[in-house]
């Protein structure tokens, strides 16, 4: 739309030309139109602990006051629906959240306004991790060896998975699961 609405365009622009990189520009025709209602940002924490609260703030745009209506989705188990009422210019709604369940919980928010003239900007999504005690993978040719460091590790509020060769992880997937993976007495073949 031409409006320098994140970062800084003529100094990104600058820079793009001074390296060589050709710039074009084209005047185009702005149109207000106060009935748009957009939105802006989702901010939410990229991390937090179970049960620990946290608030997914919303920035929403529109040129005049209005009523609109927020939906909150988490996930398929999880919908809310509220009244806000916006002021001209910029509005921000706090949304206090609690999650319970290690994972990630996909977040997505739509706005819905009267009148409003592009609905493709009326939906932001964010995405939070709850991590659960840093999870330890532990092989061994003979995993009971390992079983007093694991113990060890228990203690100190590890989970510990004990293995042998076959339970180390193949895929970036599986190893993904794990905060930490201790290899003993295994030949690097057994990879």
């Amino acid at each position: 739309d031409g409006q320098d609405n994140l970062g800084d365009t003529l100094r990104q622009a600058a820079i793009a030309r001074a390296g060589g990189v050709p710039v074009t520009t084209v005047l185009c025709e702005v149109k207000e139109r106060p009935s748009e209602v957009l939105i802006e940002s989702l901010d939410a924490p990229d991390r937090v602990e179970p049960n620990t609260p946290f608030t997914l703030r919303v920035n929403i745009l529109t040129g005049q006051a209005r009523s609109a209506r927020l939906q909150l989705e988490r996930g398929v188990e999880h919908s809310l629906t509220l009244p806000v009422t916006l002021q001209a210019g910029r509005t921000v709604v706090e949304l206090p959240q609690t999650l319970e369940r290690p994972d990630w919980h996909r977040y997505k928010l739509t706005i819905e306004a009267e009148d409003d003239v592009d609905p493709r900007n009326n939906v932001a999504r964010a995405l939070v991790e709850v991590r659960g005690r840093s999870h330890v993978l532990m092989v061994d040719r003979s995993p009971e060896a390992l079983r007093p460091l694991a113990k060890i590790l228990e203690q100190a509020g590890l989970e510990v998975t004990l293995g042998g060769a076959s339970a180390l992880p193949v895929s970036r997937a599986e190893l993904a699961r794990y905060d930490a993976v201790v290899v003993s007495d295994l030949p690097a073949t057994a990879w």
